[in-house]
């Protein structure tokens, strides 16, 4: 078995980013948001790991996760913010899918869909928008 060598700086750095992204009600585990949090990683270590590391990561995320209008509303115990290659794409609204007969029969109710959206450059000079959902379940 291979010496694993533990990054002691790099743990604590990504359990207060973890913290930090759960205050703006936001998140940043899974595959999805790991460029985002090797980026954000990268750019503390450019700036001399600065000494109060919640502070600077309060004043990185204020601007990385945004809401059209308000913000998600999570009904399961964890946020699950949505990333477009590496980056936090913005909430738009949520819409929870109310038990009638479409919902009984057809899809499932009960079901909290959260909508986000981010702009996608294309090679033309112009952007285009993506879109991604993220559904969780009330009560879950």
């Amino acid at each position: 078995m291979k010496n694993v060598k533990l990054d002691k700086d790099r743990i604590l750095f990504q359990s207060k980013l973890y913290s930090m992204a759960n205050r703006f009600g936001a998140s940043v585990e899974g595959d999805d948001a790991e460029d985002f949090v090797n980026l954000t990683y990268e750019q503390y270590i450019a700036a001399g790991k600065p000494n109060n590391l919640v502070s600077w990561l309060r004043e990185r995320l204020g601007d990385a996760f945004l809401s059209v209008n308000e913000s998600p509303v999570w009904v399961e115990a964890e946020p699950s913010w949505a990333f477009y290659d590496g980056r936090p794409m913005v909430f738009i609204t949520q819409s929870e899918l109310l038990e009638n007969e479409v919902t009984r029969n057809v899809l499932g109710y009960g079901q909290v869909i959260y909508l986000f959206g981010i702009r996608v450059p294309t090679p033309c000079g112009d952007f285009t928008l993506e879109y991604k959902t993220v559904t969780q379940i009330r009560g879950f």
